[in-house]
């Protein structure tokens, strides 16, 4: 079993370490031998080596993704938070599909975040929303132009008013105003 730590340094994803070591980079960064072992965990030592909860690192001004290259071409290590993933493009585009490419990632952040909000507003309103699954597709055609097809497949427990009401309130997903908005990008050179 894998158990995904972030250094305490850097703040990037670690493999099969402790709470508070460096990572092999930071190591390797000040000349010292790598002590990591790989291990397998049983499950009961995995909830002692899970990161230390913090204190919330986003807020509706700001979130913070990080992504480092890796030895593979195409293949991407990203740290948000305490979360680690790999983002990779499929063979075709000459990566080896280790993980989701960033369109889907897009796709899936429309989708999670809209099941969120719509399941905010339905858990106010004691709708109950069990069956809710939130489909993106995004589709990126030269003559067409880009265009995110959002599909809610709601349970049988909600009324055709409730289901309207709740489509409205898929449109004020935070994720799908920031794509639909000015958004600026702002490029820096960093150390």
């Amino acid at each position: 079993m894998k158990v995904t730590l972030f250094c305490e340094r850097c703040r990037q994803p670690c493999l099969h370490r402790q709470p508070g070591d460096a990572c092999p980079w930071c190591w390797a960064q000040d000349g010292i031998e790598n002590p990591l072992v790989s291990a397998s965990l049983p499950p009961a030592a995995v909830t002692g080596l899970l990161p230390r909860r913090r204190e919330p690192t986003h807020s509706a001004s700001a979130t913070r993704a990080s992504a480092r290259a890796e030895p593979i071409p195409h293949r991407q290590a990203v740290s948000i938070r305490d979360h680690a993933l790999l983002v990779d493009e499929p063979p075709g585009l000459g990566g080896q599909d280790a993980g989701p490419d960033p369109f889907e990632l897009i796709a899936a952040a429309v989708a999670s975040c809209t099941s969120i909000t719509i399941g905010i507003y339905a858990r106010r309103h004691g709708w109950q929303v069990e069956g809710l699954r939130t489909d993106c597709q995004i589709s990126t055609d030269p003559l067409a132009g880009r265009r995110l097809e959002v599909t809610l497949h709601f349970g049988d427990d909600l009324t055709d008013a409730q289901r309207k009401r709740l489509a409205a309130v898929a449109r004020k997903c935070p994720v799908r105003r920031l794509l639909s908005s000015q958004t600026e990008f702002v490029d820096r050179i960093g150390r």
